[in-house]
Formats: structure tokens, sequence, C-alpha cells
């Protein structure tokens, strides 16, 4: 008798599903915390310590460090700005001054691991003192070489005799308003910024 063997050969067709390890990630970083808060008074924290819902790059978009993403006024100097994973944290330079509101500003272009942008970024206000200041600089930056508003100008109030600077960015019409000031005279500067290491250049 002649044994015969049957090969069994098991055919599936393909289905289609979501590749291994999910969904990819397109959600630009959240922040969920910082400290101190928005508006608080009678601040003695020596930094703002800012938390994300992920891992953040320490390489911004457009920018080579995290130190050019952050606005700080008054400022002396220098910020300071520390990477930990999902943590940021933002030391001016020489640390706080008393009885002195602050204005922190991150610009946009924050980035997570993924590449994933922050297009907006946020403003913080706070005091070392018992009250906010409430003075403030409005104009419109125009270049004359260009024929055209300044858009996205660097616009800096030095304060008079101290030289401290409170700075801000004019917006895509070169409209800009530097809040938060305490009395005093001031120096008003413009710049057109093109290489963004916010200092006068030849």
């Amino acid at each position: 008798m002649r044994r015969l063997t049957v090969l069994l050969v098991a055919f599936a067709c393909a289905q289609p599903g979501m590749p291994p390890g999910g969904p990819p990630d397109k959600a630009p970083p959240v922040l969920v915390r910082i400290r101190p808060d928005t508006n608080a008074l009678n601040v003695r924290d020596g930094a703002i310590s800012i938390q994300f819902d992920g891992v953040v790059s320490e390489r911004p978009q457009g920018m080579p460090t995290l130190d050019e993403l952050f606005q700080v006024s008054p400022s002396t100097g220098p910020v300071a700005v520390s990477w930990r994973r999902t943590r940021l944290q933002v030391t001016p330079h020489g640390g706080l001054r008393p009885n002195t509101t602050y204005t922190v500003r991150m610009l946009p272009g924050l980035l997570d691991l993924a590449n994933n942008m922050d297009s907006s970024g946020f403003t913080l206000v706070f005091t070392t003192g018992p009250s906010l200041a409430t003075g403030a600089i409005e104009g419109r930056v125009f270049d004359w070489v260009a024929a055209r508003p300044a858009a996205r100008a660097l616009v800096e109030a030095v304060s008079l005799p101290d030289s401290a600077r409170y700075t801000t960015t004019a917006d895509s019409l070169g409209q800009f308003a530097i809040r938060h000031l305490p009395p005093g005279t001031f120096l008003l500067r413009a710049l057109v910024d093109q290489n963004r290491n916010r200092a006068v250049d030849p």
C-alpha cells in the first residue's frame, strides 16, 4: 500500500490596520503647569518652572538653543534655560529683583521629540512686589529702507539709568506693546533682527 503525505497550507488575506506602535504623534507640546502662576504677587522663587505633557527638544525650530526661545523683561543680561526632559527652568540674569514686575514670553518654536512644533507660545506676568506695574509703551515699527512695516522686529525699552531692558516682538504689521512698565524714563529702540541674535550687528 502506498502511503500519502498531505501537506496543508493555510492562506490569509491581508487585513488593514494600524502599524505596530500606534498612530504617529502629530500633537505639539502642551503646557500643563507653570510656576509661579500668572499675575502672582510677592513671588520669592528664583526661577520660572515650566512643565509640558511630554519630552521636549533642546533645539527649538529656527533657533540654536532654548535660551533664544525666551524673552524676559526686565533683563540685565542673557537668560539661562535649563532642560529637564519634560520641564524647562528659566532663570533671569542675576536672579529676580525685589519689587519688580516680570513678563516672561516663550516664543513659538518649541519642538517635541517627534518634531511637532508649538506655534503659539505663551506669556506669563508676575511680580516680586505687592502689585503689578501698569505702565505701557505702544507703537509701530517701520523699516524705512524696505519701505514697509518691520514685521517681527525686536523692540526694546531700556530703563534709565539702570539699563534694564524690557523686550517684545512686533507683529506682522510692525505693531508692538510693551506692558507692565514701572514709572520712569526709557530709551526705545527697534531692530530688524534677521539672524535672531537680539544684538545690533554691522
